[in-house]
C-alpha cells in the first residue's frame, strides 16, 4: 500500500512587525525590516479603538531597505481590518501612526506563510470601501475593425453615476457637503423617504449645502418631509469656481410645507446646491429629489404649395419665424409692400371716416377729389397729439420751439445790474454739463457808459465766483438748469485773468456799447448753442465808470442726432 504524503503548511508570526502596545496621541510604531523572499503571502490583522492618522497604516517593501515602496491604508476605531499584500521584494516592515486620540487597545499581528493565500474577499452583500484590500484585476475589451482588419480596444467613459432619472446618495460628494446644524448625514436625504434630518436651533437662516461628484443638469428640485415641515425657502446653485446664484427666493413666504416642487431656471448645469431656510422655527426634511433634465433638439420642416420641402426657422428668442406673405391678404393691398393701417381716436372711431365726413360737409358743390389727412406732432418726445387750425383765421396753431421750451419748464434766465468803476471787470462764468442736453443761448446787454464785452469759450476757471441761480421761466416748473453759473468782479483785467484765465481760449464774440463808441445796448437774436462739458465766460470791461445791466436767457434741449 502506497503511503500518502501530507503537504506541510508552514507559517511564522513576525514578532518584529506585531504589537499589542497602545500608542499615545500621534504615536508611531515602526517594525523591523525582515526578509520575505521565502514566503508566498503576508497576512496582517489590525485592530484599534481609535482612528489612525490619515493614511496611518504604511505597508513597506524594499529590495535593499533604502528604496521603499508604500501601500497606505487607514484604520477606524473599533473596526478590525485584514490585509494580504503580495510579497514582491526581499524586505518587508510595517509603520503605523496613531491619530489625535490616545489608544487603550491596539492589536497588530503579522504572519508570513509559505503557502499562497487568496487576498481579501467579500460577500456580495458586503459594502466595499476604498480602504479594503482587494486583488487587482484589469481587463480590456477589444473588437475586430472591419475597415483595417485590426483589433481595437474599446474606450469607456466615466459617466455621472446616476440610476434612473434622479440623483442618489452615491452621487453626493460627502466630504465637500455641509449639513450645518442639521442632524444626520447628507446621504440620508437621498437614500430613502423616511430618514429625517432636522435643525431644531433658533438660528436664522438655517443652511444645508450639498456638493455633487459631477455636474448635475436639472431644472426641478423637490423637497419632502415625512415627519415635520419646512418654510421660507431660498435655493442657490453653484457652478465651476463655486459662484453662487439665487434661483428660488421664497425667503419671505412663511407658508409651511410638507412637500414642495421648485422649478429652477434653465441652466447648463451646477456642481452644488444650497438650501437656506429663513426662519427660527424647526426645519425637517426627509428626502430631496433632483430630476435629471433631458433636452431634445428637433429640426422642423414643411412642404410648400409647390410640394418642395423647406426648413422652418426660429427667431433669436426661440419663436417661430413667419413671413408677411403667410399672413392674410387683408393686411395689404399691394403684395405686402405696404400694410393697411386704420387709425382710431380715444373713443374707438376711425379717424379717416371722421375726416372724410368733415370735408364732405364743406365741399360747397366743388368738383374734384379731396384726400383727407391729419397732422400729428410729438409732445416731449412721447405723446402724439393732432395739430390744430384756428377756427377764426384757419391758420395753423403753432408754438415756436423756444416758446414750447418755456411751457415745458426747460427755459431759464439770469439778469442783474452791476456798477463798474473805470477799468473794472465783471465775469459771468458758465460751465456746461457733459451731456447732449445743450444750452441754446441769447442775450441782451446795455450800459450807462462805454463798456467793452467778450464771450470766451474754453476758459480756465481758477477761482469760481458767487453762484448765480438761473430762474425757470415757467414758474410752475420745479426743473433746474443743468449749467453752473457764477459771477465774479475784479479791479483790473490782469486780476480777472488770474481768476478766469482766457489765454488760449476761443473768443466767440466781441463788442462795445455805451456813450462815445456805440449805442447804449446790444443783443443777440441768433442762438449760440453752447458746447457740452465746457467752461465759458461773458466779460464786461468798463472803459468808463457806469452801470451795466444784462439779461441772459437760454433753453436746454437734448440733441437728436
Amino acid at each position: 500500500m502506497t503511503n500518502l504524503r501530507i503537504a506541510e503548511y508552514k507559517g511564522v508570526e513576525s514578532t518584529d512587525n506585531s504589537t499589542t502596545a497602545s500608542l499615545g496621541i500621534g504615536g508611531v510604531f515602526t517594525g523591523e525590516w525582515e526578509e520575505i523572499k521565502d514566503y508566498a503571502s503576508i497576512k496582517i490583522n489590525a485592530y484599534t479603538d481609535q482612528d489612525s492618522a490619515t493614511l496611518g497604516l504604511d505597508l513597506q517593501q524594499s529590495p535593499d531597505q533604502n528604496i521603499i515602496h508604500h501601500e497606505y491604508f487607514e484604520l477606524y476605531a473599533n473596526d478590525g481590518e485584514f490585509f494580504t499584500p503580495n510579497p514582491v521584494c526581499k524586505y518587508f516592515r510595517i509603520v503605523y501612526t496613531n491619530g489625535s486620540v490616545a489608544q487603550t487597545t491596539f492589536y497588530l499581528q503579522t504572519i508570513y506563510s509559505s503557502v499562497y493565500a487568496k487576498p481579501s474577499s467579500h460577500r456580495l452583500s458586503d459594502t466595499v470601501s476604498g480602504n479594503d484590500d482587494v486583488e487587482l484585476t484589469k481587463s480590456a475589451i477589444s473588437f475586430l475593425n472591419e475597415v483595417d482588419d485590426e483589433y481595437k480596444n474599446v474606450g469607456i467613459q466615466n459617466p455621472f453615476p446616476i440610476d434612473g432619472d434622479s440623483a442618489y446618495a452615491k452621487d453626493i460628494w460627502v466630504a465637500q457637503s455641509d449639513m450645518g446644524d442639521f442632524s444626520g448625514s447628507v446621504t440620508d436625504l437621498f437614500d430613502n423617504l423616511h430618514t429625517i434630518v432636522t435643525d431644531t436651533t433658533a438660528n436664522n437662516p438655517k443652511e444645508l449645502f450639498i456638493h455633487f461628484n459631477r455636474t448635475v443638469v436639472s431644472n426641478v428640485v423637490g423637497l419632502g418631509s415625512f415627519s415635520g415641515s419646512f418654510s421660507n425657502t431660498e435655493i442657490e446653485i453653484y457652478n465651476s469656481g463655486m459662484v453662487g446664484t439665487t434661483v428660488i427666493d421664497e425667503s419671505a413666504d412663511a407658508t409651511v410645507y410638507t412637500n414642495r416642487t421648485f422649478q429652477l431656471p434653465t441652466t447648463a448645469g451646477f456642481n452644488a446646491i444650497k438650501f437656506i431656510f429663513h426662519t427660527v422655527n424647526t426645519i425637517t426634511l426627509s428626502n430631496i429629489v433632483l430630476i435629471k433634465t433631458r433636452g431634445v433638439v428637433a429640426r422642423l420642416q414643411a412642404t410648400k404649395p409647390d410640394n418642395t420641402v423647406t426648413d422652418i426657422n426660429a427667431t433669436n428668442g426661440g419663436n417661430l419665424k413667419i413671413s408677411l406673405e403667410e399672413l392674410e391678404s387683408g393686411i395689404s393691398s399691394n403684395s405686402n409692400s405696404q400694410l393697411n393701417v386704420t387709425q382710431f381716436d380715444s373713443s374707438g372711431n376711425e379717424i379717416e371716416s371722421q375726416l372724410n365726413t368733415a370735408f364732405t360737409d364743406n365741399l360747397d358743390g366743388k368738383y374734384g377729389q379731396i384726400s383727407a389727412s391729419a397732422l400729428y406732432g410729438r409732445v416731449d418726445d412721447t405723446l402724439l397729439v393732432p395739430l390744430k387750425v384756428d377756427g377764426s383765421t384757419q391758420d395753423m396753431q403753432v408754438v415756436i420751439h423756444e416758446h414750447a421750451k418755456i411751457h415745458g419748464g426747460d427755459h431759464y434766465i439770469i439778469s442783474d445790474v452791476v456798477d463798474l468803476a473805470i477799468n473794472n471787470v465783471f465775469d459771468i462764468q458758465f460751465t456746461t454739463p457733459n451731456t447732449t442736453k445743450w444750452g441754446h443761448f441769447v442775450f441782451k446787454i446795455s450800459a450807462e457808459s462805454e463798456t467793452e464785452w467778450y464771450i470766451y469759450e474754453n476758459v480756465t476757471i481758477n477761482l469760481a465766483g458767487t453762484t448765480i441761480t438761473p430762474i425757470n421761466n415757467n414758474r410752475n416748473s420745479a426743473n433746474t438748469s443743468a449749467m453752473t453759473v457764477a459771477g465774479i468782479s475784479n479791479t483790473s483785467v490782469a486780476n480777472a485773468n488770474t481768476d478766469t484765465a482766457v489765454a488760449g481760449a476761443l473768443q466767440v464774440e466781441h463788442g462795445i456799447i455805451g456813450a462815445g463808441r456805440d449805442a447804449g445796448a446790444d443783443d443777440r437774436d441768433a442762438e449760440l448753442v453752447l458746447k457740452q462739458n465746457e467752461d465759458y465766460t461773458i466779460r464786461f470791461i468798463a472803459t468808463a465808470a457806469g452801470y451795466v445791466d444784462y439779461v441772459l436767457s437760454w433753453y436746454e434741449h437734448t440733441d437728436k442726432n
